[in-house]
């Protein structure tokens, strides 16, 4: 008995390493069969990014808006907005209630929408204020529109002061 179990096991043995042999030198290794695979992402055309800052100044009796553009869209691109920051200073009497950016709302030409940005107020001395504001968004404006910057003051100002204001996104083409 003691002889067939070890004839099983030599027989075993050697059907084992007869698999393995076939295997190992037959057998491409696994890893070079593995091939990227080539695709094309047709839902994310090449993005084209934008970063645009503008000064807007405010002035005594200048009112409580104060606009200006940030940028006109290509013909053939439609501008993804993505990020709008302004910081700035104004006298010690004058408050700000808002930044925002006006853009023409994608896909209905013509009307227009804000994206705002709440001012906080980070220092203030016996003469001048200053504030930030900044906000993430996705917008979407259409060829030939402009997109402007706008800083809303709640009350008129009695000095000079400005803001600095930076829109950032990419352009993608449009397929016609």
């Amino acid at each position: 008995m003691s002889i067939s179990i070890s004839n099983r096991l030599v027989s075993f043995t050697a059907a084992a390493a007869a698999i393995g042999f076939l295997v190992h030198g037959v057998a491409v290794p696994a890893i070079a069969q593995i091939r990227a695979a080539l695709t094309k992402d047709v839902d994310h055309p090449i993005r084209q990014p934008f970063n645009v800052t503008s000064l807007i100044d405010i002035s005594p009796g200048g009112g409580t808006e104060y606009r200006t553009t940030a940028l006109t869209v290509p013909a053939g691109k439609r501008a993804v907005l993505e990020h709008l920051a302004c910081a700035g200073g104004a006298p010690v009497d004058t408050k700000v209630a808002y930044f925002a950016a006006l853009y023409n709302v994608s896909p209905n030409p013509g009307r227009t929408s804000f994206l705002y940005a709440a001012p906080i107020l980070t220092a203030a001395d016996p003469v001048f204020n200053r504030f930030v504001g900044s906000q993430s968004f996705r917008a979407y404006s259409d060829p030939g529109s402009e997109v402007r910057f706008v800083v809303k003051l709640a009350n008129a100002t009695m000095g000079f002061g400005s803001f600095d204001c930076s829109l950032s996104g990419h352009y993608v083409d449009l397929a016609y």
